[in-house]
């Protein structure tokens, strides 16, 4: 969970920038267009809980906890809205969503060399949420987006992946997460795409948890690539991605990426 993967070959930076909004069974509901303004509310199946995250403490400085999920007991309650909008030659596009689910029981689990193993059961009936905000401006040959996110039992990288520590006291606590990303790009005339962009995903400690962990706390990367439309149906893509993680101990792992492809619409 601490190092950034050199495959991720696209703008996207998932866990550098924003959570992965993953594939789930899920009824929704989109409204019509009303000027611009749409808003899609929904329920979706309940993710659990996963990943290992060293927890420290006095008693266990070199044990490892894992909370995980033990039951669901609801599923997850998501909501967006968005105003696009033309004016003077620019288009735009602002949005807002969130998401909120109870994780039911949790479980954790404390083993070390000293300590022998230790496992407990919490119902903390705990209610993971999180929100976000986003606008794109585009003109003449410009295309620029910001975006943010913060949550609560959310995770990062995936959804509700190292979500939960050790709480000051005994049980489980929710980790804190932000990020968000910017981006810009700009069509030439020959119509090649140039973009330039950096994101950052953060994860702060549980209360319960040693100061220095080898939990990740931030992933960072910078991304430029070259887009050039060869034929209507087939695109050549140039890239290059500098990567940075960092765990709560300082440790840090790099990763320059370069990468050359091809896009086929058919």
């Amino acid at each position: 969970g601490s190092n950034t993967s050199g495959g991720n070959t696209t703008l996207g930076r998932i866990g550098a920038g924003y959570i992965y909004a993953d594939w789930k069974p899920q009824i929704a509901y989109t409204t019509p267009n009303f000027s611009g303004f749409q808003a899609t509310v929904g329920i979706s199946q309940a993710f659990a809980v996963y990943g290992d995250s060293a927890a420290g403490g006095s008693a266990a400085s070199a044990a490892t906890s894992v909370a995980s999920s033990y039951t669901n007991s609801a599923p997850a309650y998501e909501g967006k809205a968005s105003y696009a909008f033309n004016a003077n030659g620019v288009d735009g596009k602002i949005w807002v969503s969130g998401i909120a689910q109870k994780v039911g029981s949790m479980k954790l689990g404390i083993s070390g060399t000293t300590v022998g193993t230790l496992a407990a059961v919490y119902n903390d009936d705990t209610t993971a949420y999180g929100g976000d905000i986003g606008a794109n401006v585009k003109v003449a040959g410009f295309d620029l987006t910001g975006y943010y996110y913060s949550g609560s039992g959310l995770g990062t990288t995936g959804q509700f992946l190292n979500a939960y520590g050790a709480r000051t006291g005994g049980g489980v606590e929710a980790r804190d997460s932000q990020g968000g990303y910017v981006q810009a790009k700009y069509t030439l005339p020959t119509k090649t795409i140039a973009a330039l962009s950096w994101g950052r995903s953060q994860l702060d400690q549980a209360s319960g948890e040693a100061t220095n962990t080898s939990l990740v706390d931030t992933n960072d990367m910078w991304d430029a690539m070259l887009i050039h439309p060869l034929t209507k149906h087939l695109n050549l893509v140039a890239e290059y991605s500098n990567q940075q993680s960092e765990n709560h101990k300082g440790e840090r792992n790099t990763a320059n990426v370069g990468s050359l492809g091809a896009i086929l619409f058919f």
